[in-house]
């Protein structure tokens, strides 16, 4: 009985000595993140940010009016909901087909409150900048949320 205590006092005495290494380890580890050049004699590392590409005002109001307005993607359901008089405006990337583009310039020109905006990027930029991994050839708007027709027929034209 004598030698079981004997062993269970040394075991425990392991255990306080470990915690206090632990801790002081852990206190060694924060004065080294507090002043690491002081302590080692290195220099700290730096890493240089990538600087984010310039978002243009157009890009703004388009990102814009898809959180807060009421949108549609894709070709079919634009030239559709132009067709039924549901769309309110339109925007259309550069690299839309042609036999597409008479239609949409057809179609828009019968309902003469609609807007039909061009976007100077490819359909891959728009589908990026309409955060989907697929390209967008067409945007069909439905309502316009925080931003105007009016802004975005400035943005595009200017």
């Amino acid at each position: 009985m004598a030698r079981k205590k004997a062993v269970e006092i040394e075991e425990k005495k392991k255990i306080a000595e470990d915690k206090e290494k632990a801790e002081q380890e852990e206190k060694e580890e924060a004065a080294e993140e507090a002043a690491p050049e002081q302590k080692k004699g290195r220099k700290a590392i730096t890493r240089k940010r990538e600087k984010k590409e310039k978002i243009s005002p157009l890009e703004k109001e388009i990102r814009l009016l898809i959180d807060s307005g009421k949108v549609e993607f894709g070709t079919r359901k634009g030239i559709s909901s132009v067709l039924l008089g549901k769309a309110k405006g339109l925007i259309f990337a550069s690299n839309i087909r042609r036999e597409t583009m008479d239609d949409l310039k057809y179609y828009s020109s019968m309902d003469k409150k609609m807007a039909t905006l061009p976007f100077s990027g490819t359909s891959m930029e728009l589908g990026k900048l309409c955060g989907k991994p697929f390209p967008i050839s067409i945007i069909a708007i439905f309502e316009f949320g925080e931003t105007t027709k009016d802004k975005l027929e400035k943005l595009t034209k200017g």
